[in-house]
């Protein structure tokens, strides 16, 4: 997901939010429009700008609103603890697109695991007075299927070893490229443990961390993300490096 930033220019201060509850989801109930007419129309309300943190238009561009940090003006009494997301279209009449639900879904999960995990998924008339995001918007199916419409599975090695770097699991990139690349067990299990790393649920967590081999081994083949157990404790006896990947994959897989 690519969010493409913007040149709105403020009318007035605006002020840091503290806290995030809910991730706010509204439609700009206009069949056609772009972040700039409705930061025009939010300023014709006397408003600073555009009050929503994100705007997705019809064929997916995310662009990016009120910046993250700061208070909104898209749900009267709760914008000091919301993000607000808006997509383009009158969902009161229109039939939302494949890429635009599959466009929000992406943001959910970026927000979601980046930074607000507990944040509840809401329609505008679920926290305020409203009918938006309208009776046609998916809100039912994006609430409780937002992962699912997300393509999450890297297949380049640099992909891959970029976004487990990224989250602390490898340190040497170098060393991980290398031996991914010249090995077709080490690239799948890097393949398959960050497809899980980014599938898993933020609640399932464990306070210990395991060092032995065997309990390592067991864990991930539980998971799913290793099937020959054999094979990787030879693996893992053998190099030290493969070791240190193991036990910290899982430590990371138990502790986030």
């Amino acid at each position: 997901m690519r969010i493409i930033e913007t040149d709105l220019n403020w009318a007035a201060t605006l002020q840091n939010r503290n806290t995030t509850d809910y991730i706010a989801l509204h439609h700009a109930q206009s069949a056609n429009c772009t972040v700039y007419d409705v930061d025009r129309w939010h300023k014709e309300n006397g408003w600073a700008g555009i009050g929503y943190h994100f705007f997705i238009r019809k064929n997916g561009e995310v662009y990016r609103g009120r910046p993250l940090d700061k208070i909104g003006a898209h749900v009267q009494g709760m914008n000091d603890k919301s993000i607000g997301i808006c997509a383009e279209g009158d969902y009161t009449r229109e039939t939302m697109s494949d890429i635009q639900k599959k466009s929000i879904c992406e943001l959910i999960v970026y927000l979601i695991d980046n930074f607000y995990p507990n944040a509840v998924i809401s329609g505008h008339r679920e926290i305020g007075n409203s009918d938006c995001p309208g009776k046609n918007f998916p809100l039912e199916d994006i609430k409780g299927n937002y992962r699912r419409y997300v393509i999450l599975e890297y297949t380049e090695i640099n992909d891959i070893i970029w976004e487990l770097e990224y989250r602390g699991i490898v340190s040497d990139k170098s060393l991980w490229l290398e031996y991914g690349g010249r090995d077709s067990n080490i690239y799948w299990f890097l393949r398959k443990l960050c497809h899980y790393v980014r599938t898993k649920k933020i609640t399932e967590t464990a306070d210990d961390v395991y060092t032995d081999i065997h309990d390592i081994v067991w864990d991930l083949n539980y998971r799913g993300i290793i099937s020959d157990m054999v094979l990787w404790e030879e693996y893992m006896k053998e190099d030290i490096n493969v070791y240190y990947l193991l036990k910290k994959s899982l430590n990371y897989l138990r502790t986030h």
